[in-house]
């Protein structure tokens, strides 16, 4: 399942290079509540860095809502930057001490 994590993320937020956001924008809503799922279901793998990455998915995460921040600023709808928001009230609900024990 978290091998399709980063590609839920590409598929909303596209590349630094695309400035209107991936081919399934549209589907934020959608990818949001799924991401949920991942953040609660299994708040340790959060922390880890996946197979041929470089960053963790927490950190892939940050770097999709911040994306998604970008792109909807210049929209006509702002509801997608409101969606993705609730991931980090998801974040702070399910990861609570996971990521203080992180920290050195």
């Amino acid at each position: 399942m978290w091998k399709i994590f980063p590609q839920l993320l590409y598929v909303c937020a596209g590349g630094e290079d695309n400035k209107e956001g991936g081919f399934g924008l549209e589907f934020v809503s959608q990818v949001t509540i799924a991401l949920k799922n991942f953040i609660s279901r299994d708040p340790n793998t959060m922390l880890a860095i996946g197979e041929n990455q470089d960053k963790s998915y927490l950190a892939l995460l940050f770097m999709f809502i911040k994306r998604i921040l970008e792109v909807n600023r210049n929209g006509k709808d702002m509801i997608d930057g409101v969606t993705v928001m609730n991931l980090i009230i998801a974040v702070l609900e399910n990861m609570q001490g996971k990521i203080d024990a992180a920290l050195p």
